[in-house]
């Protein structure tokens, strides 16, 4: 009895797929906590991380696939138990169209008719955008309407930000072709390399930071024109560990010169890439879960000083401490 009770809970039809005439396709899932979805790339799908395989809808661990490849012209946002959704146009979502206003809104679990509500789309928040049943206005914000966040925003400073994560088994995003919708659907991104000019180059879905754009490709690269060359590369934070030497100390710098940007931005300033000395992987999302002592892996103290003030104290607030010569968890 206890075996067929978890695998039904494990197994259970994801109630979400038939909202608003079906049709929907699983792309991003945080499981049930105090914090909101870990991507930062305000919803252009160029994020991609997770060890379930199944990318279940109630996985324990949070995921995301790379949409920014796929077809589509809706969003579906609910929490885990999809007592709370919302649908809105892909283009309501548009870098270009950043702000704190009124975007419409195709039909909610408490309006089932075509409106409006008052959302956030910050350029260089990347916790955004915040999108709830209700207005995203006044004080205090409705935070039981939310059905999306980002950045990890919660908990230990945030808590009721992530009040429906919590209450409500997670959250998740869904896509979907709706052919009803005039709405066009986005073309497939040519890869950077098959893009034979400089403006064929900096074609493609814009993530935008202050004045800066990044153009990412089919694979979820930035695309960037060579004059020297005269050829289109792409690059993103994952190959910096793969081909350059000494990726920790120039992940972010790398990530600069090659104009990657994935709304990794701190004190105001966008890094593109951080370098995750747990995974020892240059990635596109803070090491806020990185403890301050796994920066003293290295083995010289001058090193562990560069690593703990380089990323630590920017990320964490860790802070070096002297007399031992290691990096530890700040006040």
């Amino acid at each position: 009895m206890l075996i067929l009770i978890l695998l039904t809970a494990v197994y259970a039809r994801d109630r979400c797929l038939d909202v608003s005439g079906g049709g929907w396709q699983l792309v991003r899932h945080v499981p049930k906590g105090w914090n909101w979805h870990p991507s930062s790339d305000q919803l252009a799908g160029v994020n991609v991380y997770g060890q379930d395989k199944r990318k279940a809808y109630n996985s324990k661990d949070a995921w995301s696939d790379e949409f920014a490849l796929m077809d589509f012209n809706e969003f579906l946002f609910a929490t885990g138990d999809c007592r709370k959704w919302l649908v809105m146009d892909r283009d309501q979502l548009a870098t270009t169209n950043t702000g704190q206003k009124e975007r419409n809104v195709i039909a909610s679990s408490v309006n089932a008719e075509p409106h409006t509500t008052i959302s956030w789309l910050r350029g260089r928040a990347p916790q955004d955008p915040w999108i709830a049943l209700s207005d995203m206005a006044g004080n205090p914000l409705p935070y039981a309407d939310i059905v999306y966040g980002a950045n990890k925003f919660g908990a230990p400073l945030a808590d009721d930000w992530a009040k429906n994560v919590n209450n409500h088994n997670g959250a998740n995003v869904y896509i979907r072709i709706n052919d009803s919708n005039p709405t066009p659907v986005a073309p497939r991104l040519e890869l950077c390399e098959n893009r034979g000019n400089l403006r064929e180059c900096n074609e493609g879905p814009s993530i935008l930071l202050g004045t800066r754009i990044g153009r990412v490709d089919g694979s979820g690269r930035t695309c960037k024109w060579s004059r020297k060359t005269g050829t289109c590369t792409g690059m993103k934070c994952q190959d910096i560990t793969n081909t350059i030497a000494n990726a920790w100390h120039r992940c972010h710098k790398v990530a600069k010169k090659q104009k990657i940007q994935n709304n990794v931005v701190v004190n105001d300033f966008d890094w593109g890439c951080f370098y995750n000395v747990d995974k020892m992987e240059c990635l596109p999302e803070l090491p806020t879960d990185v403890a301050c002592h796994a920066y003293n892996i290295k083995k010289t103290a001058a090193k562990r000083k560069k690593q703990c003030k380089k990323i630590g104290t920017l990320v964490r607030g860790c802070k070096w401490d002297k007399r031992a010569e290691k990096c530890v968890e700040g006040a």
